[in-house]
């Protein structure tokens, strides 16, 4: 607490952090929903080996940094195949 000017200042952090750690775990959440849905949905993404073909197509195919984490190629799968339904 001694970077803080008065408690009030530490626990609004607090308060402000464990908001902040809700949202990511939030967000983790929607996103295994939506690929729970997408496999289910398309068979052909069942497996793990399936799922990592397309996220190498779309690194190959990818216009950006290829040391993007699976969850953002992910999110980049499951708009495609939307986008593909559409």
């Amino acid at each position: 607490m001694n970077d803080f000017s008065n408690p009030s200042d530490y626990v609004r952090t607090l308060i402000r952090e464990a908001k902040e750690r809700e949202q990511q775990k939030k967000e983790k959440k929607e996103t295994l929903k939506a690929i729970i849905e997408l496999q289910r949905s398309n068979p052909e993404l069942a497996t793990k080996e399936k799922r990592k073909a397309l996220i190498n197509q779309l690194i190959d195919q990818s216009p950006i940094n290829t040391e993007q984490d699976e969850d953002s190629i992910m999110q980049m799968a499951i708009s495609e195949i939307k986008q593909s339904r559409s």
